[in-house]
């Protein structure tokens, strides 16, 4: 069912247009015009004690006049005298933020600290983020303890090595990998451990030309994300032409050796 929803009866007509409209009895009480913004600034250029009696300029957005007939808009109305006096004496009496003036370590400028920069996160040491980013990249130039290539360190960094390479070699080996490594150098066969392929691997060992050598722990490499990504690896390896031997801590420990494999 559609329900047609018929216009009321006007019961009020526009001062100056004279348009019959219909307005609700509260709207009649705050102003008794009822048409559009040029008409109410008319009213307003004619009479303005009319605009303080009905239209109650200052209150509101654009009530009682309008841009396009050349009225200037009020936001407001403006502050009285005790208004004004009363803010002037409450910004005499008002102590300032209590702070300490500091000496910058670094350019010897001196600056205001605030009392809630003075402890915790917000700490303010420093006059400006030039001097903050001066004082963190101080450093010292240190050697390599594997390649002995000479890098530049930053004070506060836990950098040892020089690059990623280097910083696998100088990470300490596991049971398991002792054991393999222990028996590749009885059977006199050249490897290099913790050797980066690219961006892909670092194979715990590598043997020349091609062959990828593993050490996978039972429990690590079991986890579904890890066996996902050994498998993407041995997918890549094995299209680029590397050979690949995975065994499992288990199977070291128990005496396994990958002579056969090697071999191959």
């Amino acid at each position: 069912m559609y329900v047609i929803k018929m216009p009321r009866k006007p019961n009020s007509k526009c001062e100056v247009c004279g348009k019959e409209r219909y307005r609700r009895p509260s709207e009649l009480k705050r102003n008794k015009h009822n048409c559009c913004r040029g008409c109410r600034s008319k009213l307003y250029k004619k009479s303005k004690n009319y605009s303080k009696k009905g239209l109650a300029i200052g209150r509101g957005w654009n009530k009682g006049k309008s841009k396009k007939n050349g009225d200037i808009l009020t936001y407001g109305k403006p502050r009285s005298e005790k208004t004004k006096k009363n803010i002037s004496i409450a910004l005499k009496k008002a102590k300032p933020p209590q702070g300490i003036n500091k000496k910058c370590s670094i350019c010897g400028k001196k600056f205001y600290v605030f009392q809630g920069q003075l402890k915790g996160k917000r700490k303010r040491i420093f006059c400006s983020k030039n001097c903050h980013n001066k004082k963190r990249l101080t450093g010292k130039i240190v050697k390599c303890p594997i390649c002995k290539k000479e890098f530049y360190k930053a004070k506060k960094s836990k950098k040892i090595c020089c690059s990623v390479s280097c910083s696998m070699k100088f990470l300490i080996p596991t049971d398991i990998e002792r054991i393999l490594e222990d028996w590749l150098k009885k059977s006199n066969i050249s490897y290099e451990s913790q050797k980066p392929i690219g961006k892909i691997t670092i194979p715990d060992f590598f043997i020349k030309p091609n062959i990828c050598l593993y050490a996978d722990g039972d429990y690590w490499h079991n986890l579904p994300r890890s066996i996902i990504k050994d498998k993407w690896v041995n997918k890549i390896l094995i299209n680029k032409g590397y050979k690949i031997i995975r065994l499992w801590g288990s199977e070291i420990k128990n005496g396994v050796r990958p002579i056969e494999l090697l071999s191959k």
